[in-house]
C-alpha cells in the first residue's frame, strides 16, 4: 500500500518570515505565530501502562507549550487495550475530521495520527517537511 496526501491538503502552503506566517492556507493568518510541529514515534498504540501514560503526559506538555503534536505508532492494540480509545486520542491531538482508516491509508497534515505500515510510507511522510522535531 502506498500513502497519499489527503485531498484536503493538496493546495496547502505557508510562507514564513522570522517565525511568523507571512501568507498561507489551511486557516493560517498572516502575522500569526508559527506553530512548531512535533512527531512522536512510538512502538505501539498507547495502552493503560505507566510508560504510555508518561508518553501522553509528554504530548500534553508539548501542546501546552504551543506545539502541534502528531503520533506515529507501529503496532496496533486491540480496542479493549487502547487507552485512550482512538477517537479520544485523535481529539486529544486536535486532529480535524478524524477517520480511523486514514491512520494507515493517507498522509494527513499535522496534527495527525499515523499507523506505520512500511518504510515507503515513512519516507512519504518525511518528504512533506512538516515536522521540525521528531521524538
Amino acid at each position: 500500500a502506498e500513502w497519499r496526501v489527503c485531498a484536503l491538503n493538496q493546495s496547502a502552503f505557508v510562507s514564513v518570515k522570522r517565525g511568523h506566517v507571512a501568507a498561507g492556507a489551511c486557516g493560517t493568518k498572516p502575522g500569526s505565530r508559527l506553530v512548531r510541529n512535533v512527531l512522536v514515534v512510538h512502538e505501539q498504540y498507547p495502552q493503560a501502562l505507566g510508560c504510555d501514560r508518561r508518553l501522553l503526559s509528554l504530548i500534553q506538555l508539548l501542546q501546552s507549550r504551543g506545539r502541534s503534536v502528531s503520533l506515529l505508532y507501529r503496532r496496533d492494540a486491540s480496542l479493549s487495550q487502547q487507552s485512550p480509545p482512538i477517537a479520544a486520542l485523535a481529539a486529544r491531538l486536535n486532529v480535524q475530521d478524524f477517520h480511523p482508516e486514514h491512520t494507515h491509508t493517507c498522509i494527513q497534515p499535522p496534527p495527525a495520527l499515523y499507523r506505520y505500515t512500511s518504510a515507503a510510507q515513512l519516507a512519504a511522510l518525511a518528504s512533506q517537511g512538516w515536522f521540525e522535531l521528531i521524538l
